[in-house]
């Protein structure tokens, strides 16, 4: 009985360690399928980020951008466009109420600042917007001075005017009292002396006033020069003005910068103000958000009716993320 009992120890004992030996075989290969698993988990995951654009979307994840290329033409620092780009964020966030861009100077999508021909247009634009303008001051001095030069003619003309009328009394006393002495037969000595003397005098305020009447005339003939002058000059500006607003109109297409997969492209801005509406209506391409049909509002394909001073999303703005938003 003992042997058998022995026997029969070896023989369970030896299950055991068998039936252990293959225990540990099945979870060796239970933990090797999880590993592997995971690791073919991480693998697609990163393959569908990096290659098929899996994501929760641009209204969901931040969009890490960087400052590429920056014309030296464009007269703006590294510094300058960084903080701009970061003001241009805040509409959109606002409205979302999270992040959803981020400067990264390593990130993969770069804002790059292209000079073309639309900044070339843009400045040439400015160089005749400033002879306009120096046109029109020019004119507004000159105007200025002819107000003086008509203030002086007014008041030449009336001393003309004043010296008229007494001339005028005077002659026609001197001849009244020379009338009186005919009708008499004659006047006295000392009268016909005193007439002489009045005679003399009234020669020379005759002189006098025509002196003063061909200064008048001669203020006259400047202030209609001048003024004639002036009229022709503004008919010019005029002419430029228009040649002006047909060849650089106020409204033009949103073509002063472009949005694509890798990157924001600045073509042309006139101020600061003027490039963070750029940046704000390219962020919106960023986010999936196309053109919208309020003039006002920032995603509006032209240029001309936003306000750039107070740069604020429009309904149709809003509208436009909510929507793209909730589709992702």
């Amino acid at each position: 009985m003992s042997y058998k009992s022995s026997v029969w120890r070896e023989l369970l004992v030896d299950n055991v360690f068998i039936k252990i030996n293959s225990m540990n075989q099945v979870l060796k290969t239970i933990i090797i399928f999880v590993v592997v698993l995971s690791l073919l988990s991480l693998i697609a995951y990163i393959v569908i980020t990096n290659f098929f654009g899996g994501s929760n979307g641009p209204c969901e994840d931040v969009m890490h951008y960087r400052i590429g290329s920056v014309d030296e033409r464009f007269d703006i620092s590294h510094d300058e466009v960084v903080r701009i780009a970061q003001e241009a964020e805040n509409p959109w966030e606002s409205a979302r109420g999270h992040q959803l861009f981020q400067y990264d100077p390593e990130a993969s999508f770069a804002i790059n600042f292209i000079y073309d021909e639309r900044q070339r247009r843009f400045d040439a634009s400015e160089m005749a917007m400033e002879d306009i303008t120096t046109d029109k001051e020019e004119i507004s001095n000159r105007s200025d001075s002819l107000d003086e030069r008509e203030d002086k003619y007014d008041k030449e003309l009336q001393l003309y005017e004043d010296m008229l009328d007494a001339y005028e009394r005077d002659i026609e006393n001197y001849n009244t009292t020379v009338n009186n002495w005919n009708e008499r037969g004659g006047a006295p000595e000392d009268v016909f002396k005193e007439l002489e003397v009045t005679q003399k005098d009234l020669a020379v305020k005759s002189s006098q006033l025509s002196k003063q009447a061909d200064r008048v005339n001669t203020l006259a003939t400047e202030l209609n020069a001048e003024s004639s002058a002036i009229g022709e000059a503004a008919n010019e500006i005029n002419t430029s003005v228009q040649s002006y607003n047909s060849l650089y109109g106020t409204e033009r297409a949103f073509d002063q910068g472009t949005f694509t997969e890798k990157e924001i492209n600045v073509f042309q801005f006139a101020q600061e103000e003027d490039l963070t509406l750029v940046l704000v209506h390219e962020f919106g391409h960023a986010l999936g958000i196309d053109h919208v049909e309020d003039p006002k509002a920032i995603m509006y394909p032209m240029l001309g009716d936003q306000n750039i001073e107070l740069i604020t999303l429009q309904h149709d703005d809003i509208a436009a993320l909510l929507e793209v938003c909730s589709s992702q």
